[in-house]
């Protein structure tokens, strides 16, 4: 399981599979997503996350297509059970903000993956994201790709 911190360097209007037409307000975002059943390393599922080109599969890929868009770095664990959904009900539980609805959720039952939070103090979220990490009883690792601005 893992989860991205995005910034949305400013407001943008994107085309997002069959969601759609959806607007992305500046702030930061939190995408939780899972690599259970991938033929490839977490470390190289969230690297291909952050490739601005690449084929779009998932509600994620148009996201971070964009060159408003920044990941900063990726919290993250490995488990042989499916987490993601905990994560991602956790994240949404314990940190103020806002869900867009149905984005990265069309095979489960969560509202939505993708978190804008109001908390935009890069450390906090940081702090809090391990805290949910481990009160799911996982062992997070930190990957960071950009220093925060």
């Amino acid at each position: 399981v893992y989860t991205i911190i995005i910034n949305v360097k400013e407001d943008f209007r994107a085309k997002v599979g069959a969601l759609g037409f959806i607007e992305f307000k500046k702030g930061i975002y939190l995408y939780t997503g899972s690599g259970m059943g991938a033929s490839t390393s977490i470390e190289n599922r969230i690297k291909r996350h952050v490739m601005k080109k690449k084929k779009k599969f998932w509600h994620i890929d148009y996201l971070l297509s964009n060159n408003k868009t920044l990941v900063i770095a990726a919290i993250a664990s490995k488990s042989k059970k499916m987490h993601e959904c905990l994560i991602n009900n956790l994240i949404i539980k314990n940190l103020e903000g806002e869900y867009l609805e149905g984005f990265g959720s069309s095979d489960c039952l969560c509202k939505s993956h993708l978190i804008k939070v109001n908390d935009e103090d890069f450390d906090e979220i940081i702090r809090k994201l391990r805290l949910i990490y481990i009160h799911a009883k996982l062992t997070p690792f930190i990957l960071t790709f950009k220093t925060f601005i």
